[in-house]
């Protein structure tokens, strides 16, 4: 019971942002549960073509600023290549994942 608890408690300091999420469900988000995210976790579709498609550089902008705002990390997805490590490295993101740095693995023990 204790770990459902932790579970929960985590699950509500967790923000993942997709391309379907808009700006009035994250007022309500915040305002209902009263707790600002850890860290704010970017789907891929919004990162993997941040360098060609200005739509997607803009919203990952917006996204920058709020967590700014929130004194939130971010997590970027979907990182497959230098070239969007880079633009991601030079706007200020901390965090980021994809096959640039490793294919997924499967856990130790885990049954393949």
């Amino acid at each position: 019971m204790e770990r459902l608890i932790e579970q929960q408690e985590r699950a509500k300091k967790d923000l993942y942002i997709d391309r379907h999420i808009g700006i009035n469900n994250l007022i309500k988000y915040f305002e209902r549960i009263k707790i600002y995210p850890d860290y704010i976790k970017v789907d891929g579709e919004i990162i993997k073509n941040i360098h060609s498609k200005k739509e997607n550089m803009i919203v990952l902008e917006t996204i920058i600023f709020m967590a700014k705002k929130l004194g939130t990390d971010i997590v970027a997805e979907f990182v497959g290549d230098k070239v969007i490590q880079d633009i991601i490295k030079n706007l200020g993101i901390a965090y980021s994942q994809g096959y640039y740095f490793s294919k997924p693995e499967p856990i130790c023990g885990s049954p393949r």
